[in-house]
């Protein structure tokens, strides 16, 4: 029986956001109703992990390896056969480690020239830092691919993806559109609209202070507004002349996302100041 003709048993999740306080799967009850739930006594053939499963943008590293291990720990009791992780906006950064690994500090080690990263790859087991995170186990079966995945199931064919490559803050320095207009590839999409990803969703919230502002601010004005308050503080800090322009162009790319959203762009009252 082929890939597409067998009916398999796949189970998908998302959006866990291991490490933030707030996760839902950081009481081990609701882990424990997870499990019981996929427990039917039927192998999953695949467990897809669809993005955010880990927070890097609101969390510390040690909440997050401390959650997400107590996380595998327990879905060890299931028959698993393969586990695929694919990264969201918020443990993007993990990607980009992987991809700063394989194809810029192993080049240089090797005494050769680093070449553009290839951001569309596939990494399992051992090849995959990130299992060292998991029970020993679970490593071999233990893959992570970005940005889709792509698989056939009973007839059907079924390609995911977190979705934050395909709207919103995430590609506010390339859209799909524009990918596909200027005759870009996957690549030059993602290569684009790295640096927005980390500056948003890791970078900006490696200062405590900064991340506390944050929450405070996402709770008053949403998400798009949030981001607009905190430029506007980074602004004010008297940063350096380059990266106040780059702070200044994201939030011009910015705010222009927010006139899609009315209800995001009227909780912003403060104007805009001159850099």
């Amino acid at each position: 029986m082929s890939p597409r003709d067998e009916k398999r048993r796949i189970a998908v999740i998302s959006d866990a956001h291991l490490g933030d306080p707030q996760s839902t799967l950081k009481d081990s009850s609701v882990v424990d109703d997870l499990v019981g739930e996929l427990d039917t006594g039927k192998r999953i053939d695949e467990f897809i992990l669809l993005g955010d499963i880990l927070d890097l943008a609101f969390s510390n590293f040690q909440d997050v390896i401390q959650q997400a291990r107590k996380f595998f720990d327990r879905i060890r009791s299931l028959e698993i056969r393969k586990i695929v992780y694919l990264p969201g906006n918020h443990d993007y950064h993990i990607w980009l480690l992987h991809i700063e690994k394989r194809d810029v500090i192993e080049p240089i080690l090797n005494e050769s020239f680093p070449e553009l990263p290839d951001y569309i790859r596939y990494f399992s087991g051992k090849e995959s830092f990130f299992a060292e995170v998991l029970p020993e186990d679970l490593e071999k079966k233990f893959v992570i691919r970005y940005p889709n995945y792509e698989f056939e199931n009973n007839r059907m064919r079924y390609l995911l993806h977190h979705g934050h490559q395909l709207y919103g803050p995430s590609v506010l320095l390339m859209s799909p559109g524009e990918a596909l207009h200027e005759g870009k590839g996957l690549n030059d999409l993602l290569i684009a609209n790295s640096p927005i990803l980390e500056f948003i969703y890791y970078h900006l919230e490696r200062s405590e202070e900064m991340r506390e502002k944050l929450k405070v601010t996402w709770k008053k004005y949403g998400s798009p507004g949030a981001i607009l308050v905190v430029i506007d503080e980074l602004l004010d800090a008297g940063v350096p002349k380059l990266t106040r322009w780059f702070i200044h162009k994201t939030k011009t790319i910015w705010a222009g996302f927010t006139m899609n959203d009315p209800a995001a762009s009227c909780r912003v009252s403060k104007p805009n100041r001159r850099v």
